[in-house]
């Protein structure tokens, strides 16, 4: 939608096709490295999900932390 939006904007100002093209692809380009870190955080997010990662993280702080080690820990 907002994509959208901002090309119809773009060809009321009645700048060239191919400046306009060329200009969407460099940006496209630019993000692209953001977009695939944002996609594998997702992707990574669902399988640390799927393995219940954090209350396997948190039993072994459990097993492993002494009761008089600190206030933060085995409250």
């Amino acid at each position: 939608m907002g994509l959208l939006s901002a090309l119809i904007t773009v060809f009321k100002q009645g700048l060239p096709v191919a400046d306009v093209a060329r200009t969407t692809w460099v940006g496209a380009k630019s993000m692209f490295g953001a977009i695939l870190i944002l996609f594998f955080a997702w992707t990574i997010g669902n399988v640390i999900g799927d393995m219940a990662t954090g209350k396997f993280l948190s039993t072994l702080i459990q097993a492993t932390c002494h009761h008089n080690c600190c206030r933060f820990c085995c409250s």
